[in-house]
Formats: C-alpha cells, structure tokens, sequence
C-alpha cells in the first residue's frame, strides 16, 4: 500500500497529527521525530543517532531502561505516563514496533496534550480559578492554609444535546478516601453558554496535594473515577508562614498609601 506514497508524503501525514511522535530503533537509537510547529518536546537534528537514555536526565535513565526492556521482551503492550509541564496535561505512551514475522524493530514515542480533552466530560466542558477575584494575583505564591476554606469559579459550558445531567457533583479531594463536596444544578444550562459557578468553602484539614475534582460519570457520589479541573498545595500554619503574609500584606499596603498620598500631594 505505502509503496504509491513518497516518503515526503509519508512524512507530510506525521508532521500533520497533533501529537509528537519519535521512534527508536531495536539498538536503542534515536532515528525519527516529527516536525510540526507545536511539539511539546523540542527536537533538533542533533537527538538523531543519540541513544535514547542520552535524550533523559539521569535520574529518569533506570526507568528509561526499564521501560525499553519490558517492551522489547514483551512484558508490556504498552507503557504510559502522565506529567505536569508548564500548564499542560501530557499523556505519554511507548509503543513496540514489530515486523510482520513479530521481529522488534523498535520503540515508539507518542506524546499529546491533553489539557482541554480532559476539561470535556459527557458532553460538558469545566475550568476552574480561584475566587475572588483578587485571589487570582496572588495564588501562584500565596499556598493555601490548613485549616482554610477557599472558594473557587468553577465554570460549566455544555457542548452539545448529549448533555442531558440536571445535576453534577464535584468534590474537593485530599486522598483516597478523604474527599468532601456539593453538588450542581445545570439544569438551565444552554448549548455553547458558559456558567459560572461559586464552589468550594470546604474545610482543609489535610496538607499536601489537593484536587478540584469533577467525577467521569459526573454523579458519582465517591468520586473513584474522576477528571482534575483545579489542583494547588495545601500548606501547614506556621508562624514563620504567618509572619511572610503579613509581611507581604504590610508591605502592599505601605506601597497603597504612598501612592494615595502622591496623589493628594
């Protein structure tokens, strides 16, 4: 079949996808990457006869490693990797690459963003940020207190007829099992028209990681399943953390009355 496709053609259908694709051949060397103009992962002519352990940190080479033996030797169909990065969710998988005789010939790299595939569920589209309004500037360094109960926007757009819910549930989620949260009514909602909507006021009593959650079936009341649409760092109280707040607080402060009294002056 491919024999009445030039190799520029072939070429050309790789560079149009939207997802990165880079192969590895059987010896481990780095022999192809797609060119689009939007790879999440830069390449450069130069990664081309590298090994691929010599294209990773060195803190990721045993995994690196590990992954390629138990593609090569057929222990996993595939391997696959969530990451954080600038923003993005970006779905990694490694496929094996055999002839028609089931000969390994090498690795496949397939990496997609999937940052606005995972704010659609069941025909609803969700973003969330904080609230209010002024919490927006100061969040990215600002942690969120133990003990607190912040309120996010969460916004809901339904996308098409096959959104039929009258009610949603979300949920604030500390661990496995440690989670509370509310429920919507999106009954009124129409196509192509985002809400927004007030949530959270839940009580943090746990520190670390915490999730802004919407479950994938949207009405679960243990949210097992579930779609992240806000996630932040929940920070111990601490009287040196206290101290930079206010601190920070006194500081804005003095830096509004001065103005003020350039102004009158």
């Amino acid at each position: 079949m491919l024999e009445k496709i030039s190799a520029e053609t072939i070429e050309a259908i790789f560079d149009a996808l939207p997802v990165d694709i880079t192969f590895v051949d059987k010896d481990d060397t780095v022999r192809y990457y797609s060119r689009h103009d939007d790879r999440i992962f830069r390449r450069t002519p130069a990664i081309i006869g590298l090994k691929v352990q010599n294209c990773h940190p060195k803190q990721s080479i045993d995994k690196v490693n590990e992954v390629v033996a138990d593609l090569k030797s057929g222990e996993r169909k595939m391997a696959k990797f969530w990451i954080d990065l600038k923003g993005q969710k970006v779905y990694i998988r490694y496929f094996p690459v055999k002839d028609k005789a089931g000969n390994y010939l090498g690795i496949v790299e397939v990496s997609q963003d999937i940052t606005e595939i995972q704010k659609e569920i069941k025909g609803y589209r969700f973003t969330a940020k904080p609230s209010p309004r002024w919490c927006r500037l100061t969040f990215d360094f600002w942690p969120y207190w133990q003990a607190s109960a912040p309120k996010f926007i969460l916004t809901v757009t339904k996308l098409d007829s096959s959104a039929q819910n009258r009610a949603i549930r979300w949920f604030v989620r500390f661990g496995i099992s440690d989670y509370m949260g509310g429920q919507l009514d999106v009954s009124s909602l129409q196509i192509g028209k985002p809400v927004d909507f007030v949530i959270g006021n839940i009580f943090l009593g746990y520190t670390g990681d915490t999730l802004l959650v919407i479950p994938t079936d949207l009405v679960s009341s243990e949210p097992m399943n579930y779609r992240t649409v806000y996630a932040f760092h929940t920070t111990q109280k601490s009287w040196l953390a206290l101290t930079f707040a206010a601190a920070s607080l006194a500081g804005i402060f003095a830096a509004l009355g001065h103005w003020l009294l350039g102004l009158i002056g």
